[in-house]
């Protein structure tokens, strides 16, 4: 019990550093770094602190949908519409922030609560899952100009393609790694 609180801790940690690192969206680098937190960081310490219950562990539909649903959010608030509105509204920011909780929170939740059999799964759905994020890194990275109105030059928005790439990356390797070792840990030898 003490161990999922810490979680817990964690996750409103990450929320409120997300949030103290809200600048007015002046640099697009950091802006991407707080989507890191909402996208990936926050949702998995909440599905660690508070795990999702279900009656039958979750089958691999659930955590398909689950990370395509995911990645849908990922994907839609960093086309320029969206996201520039996003930027220029409060109320929407917040929205986009939220869905992106949401979301991430709901992949890791149905992820960690897989049927048994899938276990072994766990690492190869994760690189799976992190590759629509990672192209969209590359993407912003290798633009030959910016994307969004809000971005003050093409250089800032190529230093948030690679916060959004590598970072993101390695937080779904990381969980990937810690899973894949448990895994093996259960296995007989």
């Amino acid at each position: 019990m003490a161990r999922r609180a810490g979680w817990r801790f964690g996750a409103a940690g990450a929320m409120a550093g997300a949030l103290a690192l809200h600048t007015g969206d002046t640099n697009l680098a950091v802006h991407m770094a707080e989507h890191i937190v909402w996208l990936y960081v926050a949702p998995l310490l909440l599905a660690l602190g508070w795990p999702l219950r279900a009656r039958r562990p979750f089958r691999l539909g659930a955590v398909a949908a689950t990370a395509v649903v995911h990645a849908a959010v990922m994907l839609v608030w960093h086309l320029p519409g969206p996201f520039d509105a996003a930027v220029r509204s409060e109320a929407l920011h917040g929205v986009e922030h939220l869905s992106m909780l949401a979301a991430g929170y709901a992949f890791f939740a149905v992820l960690f609560g897989a049927a048994p059999a899938l276990r072994p799964a766990v690492a190869p759905v994760l690189f799976l899952a992190s590759m629509p994020g990672m192209a969209l890194g590359v993407a912003m990275t290798l633009a030959p100009r910016p994307w969004y109105a809000v971005a003050p030059t093409l250089a800032d928005q190529q230093l948030a393609g690679v916060v959004m790439w590598s970072v993101g990356g390695a937080v779904y390797l990381a969980v990937a790694v810690v899973s894949f070792g448990r895994w093996l840990a259960l296995e007989p030898a």
